[in-house]
């Protein structure tokens, strides 16, 4: 719906913005494909994809646009409900959505991360002290290579508390 529209218009003049489908839509070729699009990006907006564990593992700010949030919570469930856990980056609205892209401050970047940091904790994703995983970190800029230090890194820490 929002692909659609003509509010993010008014984005494009500040701002890149880049669309990335998920596999399965069919709504036409997308920007740019998500492994390469991520790692570059100040912001992610997205409904319930998975793509929001990864944008935590590599801290970047998620904002959540969910305007069937009612009927998510209905069928076919949740997991985590990211207008229960963190309410002040979850939109139901596209003009409050893009009200709170155009007000985004980057020097606020962790007062977002905690909010997406709560909601990855509903879910079962506790992210570490990012350390080397960041895009500034030492994984060559690749999500994919970030999400694979995150998980060695994770067993490592797994297996010290074992031993």
């Amino acid at each position: 719906d929002l692909y659609r529209g003509d509010a993010w218009r008014v984005l494009e003049e500040a701002a890149q913005v880049d669309w990335s489908f998920h596999p399965l839509e069919r709504q036409g070729e997308a920007a740019g494909d998500i492994n390469e699009l991520l790692p570059r990006a100040d912001m992610v907006v997205t409904d319930y994809s998975s793509i929001v564990y990864e944008a935590a593992i590599l801290r970047i700010p998620v904002l959540f646009y969910v305007p069937d949030i009612k009927e998510y919570r209905l069928s076919p469930g949740l997991n985590a409900d990211p207008a229960a856990a963190a309410p002040s980056i979850a939109f139901q609205d596209a003009d409050a959505l893009i009200d709170a892209l155009k007000r985004y401050d980057p020097r606020r970047k962790e007062s977002y991360l905690a909010q997406l940091d709560r909601f990855s904790m509903q879910s079962g994703l506790t992210v570490p002290d990012p350390g080397g995983l960041s895009r500034q970190g030492g994984n060559g800029g690749s999500a994919a290579s970030a999400l694979v230090d995150f998980a060695l890194s994770a067993l490592q820490a797994s297996s010290e508390v074992t031993e």
